[in-house]
């Protein structure tokens, strides 16, 4: 079997999750790709050019250009580069949501490199990654107890099969967060409260799945709860049997009335009791 080309122009392509009020909307979408044959070719593990351009949510750009293998066996392959440029986060919402996390503005921009070969082996490498003026919080409430401690279970087997995989590279050679805000809300308690660190700056560097990349490095400052000057740095070590994690936590100059309510739900959950 042989095609010389094979194109798709000017797609138009929508993804609705949870809530069919925010679906995910593809346009303009292009796709090239050209010599897909099935003929087994031990130099040439890509034969096929592929090209992918087009908008994400109304704003955003997708491109992809590298190479593939449409036909191979068991599966097919691809070699690519990936570019995302001024992605909105907000349409994510409904697909966030699922796991606790609300998103709230931001957008997003990115490279990588992606390799997944017809035997299973995955490289995925994400050169840069920026995200900007985004709102995320995390959401602990009753009604998702349960599901916290499922998503839990399956986020620990999860890291520990891509530590298992020698076959599977994860990394972030770099990665950025600009000018956003990190909270948790916890409704369980009563009073409720949201703790938050604003005007906050992330930066990872060399994370990865495989200790053999060596130790990863992230630091995050801003201000806790609007005026504490807050910094927290560390390492992380993908270790063979568990993640290991090395932070320094620093807080300055915040006002305590401020943070009345997350200090009364810590008292009323037990953990003030003990004098902490």
């Amino acid at each position: 079997i042989k095609i010389n080309k094979f194109t798709i122009e000017e797609a138009d392509i929508t993804y609705v999750d949870q809530d069919s009020s925010l679906p995910l909307h593809f346009t303009h979408l292009n796709l090239m790709a050209g010599n897909i044959r099935n003929i087994q070719t031990p130099n040439d593990a890509y034969p096929s050019d592929l090209t992918l351009d087009g908008t994400i949510f109304g704003s955003g750009r997708i491109e992809m250009k590298g190479h593939a293998n449409f036909l191979a066996e068991p599966h097919a392959g691809i070699n690519a580069d990936l570019a995302l440029q001024h992605v909105a986060l907000k349409p994510l919402l409904p697909v966030t949501g699922r796991y606790n996390i609300q998103i709230h503005g931001g957008v997003l921009s990115a490279d990588g490199h992606l390799e997944y070969t017809a035997e299973g082996e995955t490289k995925a490498t994400l050169k840069t990654l920026m995200i900007e003026a985004a709102r995320v919080d995390y959401v602990h409430s009753l009604e998702t107890t349960a599901k916290e401690t499922q998503v839990g279970h399956t986020a620990v087997k999860t890291a520990k099969k891509l530590q298992d995989k020698p076959e599977t590279l994860i990394r972030i050679d770099h990665g950025e967060i600009k000018n956003s805000e990190f909270g948790f809300v916890n409704e369980v308690v009563k009073p409720p409260y949201r703790v938050f660190l604003s005007r906050g700056a992330l930066h990872l560097d060399n994370i990865s799945n495989h200790l053999s990349e060596g130790s990863g490095r992230v630091t995050l400052t801003g201000s806790f709860m609007g005026s504490g000057d807050t910094v927290i740095s560390g390492r992380f070590r993908p270790e063979t049997k568990s993640p290991a994690f090395d932070l320094n936590i620093k807080i300055e100059k915040k006002p305590m009335p401020a943070i009345t309510d997350f200090l009364r739900a810590l008292v009323y959950s037990g953990i003030g009791k003990s004098g902490a």
